[in-house]
């Protein structure tokens, strides 16, 4: 089957993002905004009230820098995580993928990049804004070379966090609702993976224990890599890990799939 289509639906998946404008700038400044500034005061009256200038090797500055790029690597990592796959199961709009010659899972994977391009030209906009108002890198070893690592980290992890949301949707075949969780998917990975708190701040025995699962890997990992944080030799071994992850949920969503399609209806609900 000719590549063609691939091309052809990020850009039209693209144009119906941007061509929504409200929508895209509201998304940004009152979601950006809005997690900034609750980061930005509760991290600062916890500093006042320890009066410590440094918590597990973070500054005020730099835990609201951490802030920031832990907001966007959860947003570009987690691209469309809205229940588009189980509303296609639910409303019988999957059969058309079943019928006409176009992948489903690839296509869905498209959509998917599109939404990670437009939290990265959020990204792009917000990081200026940020290091103008806060004045440092609150020693952290923010680099043109560490954001750009960061940035295909995002996208290379996004992968994994598609496949751990659709093996989720796909158990639409048999059950009425699954955004529940979803729900609990993403609060695992804002609590897990670093999103809410560094795991810097974990005990060490829970540090040891969470690293055993695939949550480090969508936030935290590509967090430090914006941050500099990461040697070459831990994200070359963190990028091994995120491969066996991705393997292990590519089987087990291809499983899935093979026997929800068995009892699929195609009449919707």
């Amino acid at each position: 089957m000719s590549m063609f289509w691939v091309r052809h639906v990020l850009i039209l998946e693209l144009k119906k993002i941007f061509s929504y404008r409200v929508v895209f700038w509201v998304q940004f400044f009152a979601g950006t905004g809005c997690e900034l500034a609750v980061a930005y005061f509760v991290w600062k009256a916890v500093y006042e009230v320890t009066g410590r200038s440094e918590i597990s090797g973070f500054t005020f500055h730099g835990l609201v820098l951490y802030s920031l790029f832990a907001s966007f690597s959860a947003k570009i990592s987690r691209g469309t995580d809205r229940g588009y796959i189980s509303q296609e199961i639910y409303d019988g709009g999957l059969t058309r993928y079943l019928l006409y010659p176009l992948p489903f899972f690839p296509y869905k994977y498209v959509t998917h990049i599109a939404q990670q391009i437009m939290g990265t030209v959020q990204l792009l906009i917000a990081t200026p804004l940020l290091l103008y108002v806060v004045g440092d890198f609150g020693g952290q070893n923010l680099t043109l070379g560490s954001f750009v690592a960061g940035v295909l980290t995002c996208f290379l992890v996004g992968y994994l966090h598609f496949l751990m949301t659709s093996a989720l949707e796909l158990v639409a075949f048999w059950q009425d609702v699954v955004w529940n969780i979803l729900v609990m998917l993403r609060f695992c990975v804002g609590l897990l993976g670093g999103g809410m708190i560094p795991l810097a701040f974990f005990p060490s025995w829970a540090q040891r224990l969470i690293q055993f699962t695939p949550f480090p890997l969508l936030v935290s990992f590509p967090t430090r890599t914006f941050l500099g944080q990461v040697s070459l030799q831990e994200w070359t071994l963190s990028l091994g890990l995120l491969l066996g992850w991705s393997m292990i949920f590519t089987l087990l969503v291809n499983w899935i799939w093979l026997r929800g399609v068995k009892q699929y209806s195609g009449v919707g609900v």
